[in-house]
């Protein structure tokens, strides 16, 4: 409040408020890179508050690109977000492994996704089983001696994609991607 009882001079003094600033944090699990508005991601990237940000995720060979996670969700390796707030956002690569399909009356594991155990059978042909995480450390293992079901019991090992190895009589291996809830 002012008096106004004689000539008085009055400077108002106005500065800028500096806009919001945001950080972008990317993790990266598997092999693949990441570009954030064409540039490789290497460390999280500060940003103006409504700025619109280009996510682009480039799977390394025999890798593929399973989605982004955190703070948005979507399976699509090109995504475009505005930044509103302080973002954290996981990019998943996983092993590309090529399921091979047999007919019904060779080997079955089911049920796939699996809990509790995995279940194998028809497995009269198979001389051995691994189960592998995706590091290439095997959780489980068994010689087969004619048995033509085999269970693979699943208590305690992590929720996660495995990759279970059979070899048959004749020392072929064939290669099955199994998921683990």
């Amino acid at each position: 409040t002012i008096t106004m009882d004689a000539d008085k001079a009055i400077t108002a003094t106005f500065s800028e408020i500096p806009p919001e600033m945001y950080t972008l944090t990317i993790h990266i699990t598997g092999e693949g890179v990441v570009h954030v508005d064409g540039s490789v991601y290497t460390q999280p990237v500060t940003l103006v508050e409504g700025s619109t940000v280009l996510l682009e995720a480039f799977a390394d060979e025999g890798w593929q690109f399973d989605g982004w996670s955190g703070d948005m969700e979507s399976d699509d390796p090109h995504y475009s977000m505005i930044l509103d707030h302080d973002c954290i956002i996981h990019a998943t690569f996983t092993l590309s492994i090529h399921t091979q399909d047999l007919p019904a009356e060779k080997l079955q594991i089911f049920p796939n996704p699996f809990s509790d155990h995995l279940k194998l059978e028809n497995t009269g042909t198979v001389k051995r089983i691994s189960l592998t995480n995706l590091l290439g450390q095997e959780v489980y293992g068994m010689e087969n001696h004619g048995s033509e079901q085999i269970i693979i019991p699943a208590y305690g090992m992590e929720r996660g994609v495995y990759l279970l190895l059979v070899i048959d009589v004749s020392g072929v291996m064939h290669t099955f991607r199994v998921i683990k809830h």
